[in-house]
């Protein structure tokens, strides 16, 4: 009996950390305002909003985006309000998702220059990560991610415009 108790026991334990594993993974990286956000489906949930469906813009998780707003400046502000009276960020506001490879050359050209980065490069991990990556300060844009518990920059190749990895500068708060 006390072995079957304690069979139980971990069986119930392993679902619940698994459970938690799986609620807590990042389902999206959200490209706005020149810096990315990751996040998971409970994120939606904080803001009363319905989960979004990764599926929708990508084949793999964690889903890239980037939020599309109005052309119209007017549009914008207003859309802008209204998310901001009900609570919501923009940035989880789903109707504005697109699939961001559609957009990648935007981002590429919308990275950190080199003086910022090594301004905020006190430990030097810029130039190790270059020498890792093989490759020189221009062929790659550094872009702001900010997640739950780290905040680093995203280093993507601009020639294939692939995401190669993350380095471990402290950037800009969102």
């Amino acid at each position: 009996m006390d072995l079957a108790l304690i069979g139980l026991f971990q069986s119930i334990c392993l679902s619940a950390g698994a459970y938690v594993v799986y609620s807590e993974r990042p389902t999206f990286f959200i490209y706005y305002e020149r810096h990315f956000y990751s996040s998971n489906q409970d994120t939606f949930a904080s803001y009363g909003r319905p989960p979004a469906d990764p599926a929708n813009y990508s084949k793999k998780t964690p889903a890239m985006v980037y939020i599309d707003l109005p052309d119209d400046t007017i549009e914008e502000a207003d859309l802008r309000a209204i998310l901001f009276k009900a609570g919501i960020p923009l940035w989880i506001y789903e109707p504005g998702f697109r699939a961001l490879k559609t957009q990648m050359s935007v981002v590429v050209n919308e990275g950190v220059s080199e003086v910022e980065m090594r301004k905020r490069d006190e430990a030097g991990n810029l130039d190790r990560w270059l020498i890792k990556n093989q490759g020189s300060f221009n062929e790659f844009a550094f872009i702001p991610i900010h997640s739950r518990y780290r905040d680093a920059y995203l280093g993507i190749r601009i020639a294939s415009k692939q995401i190669i990895d993350i380095v471990e500068i402290p950037p800009p708060l969102g």
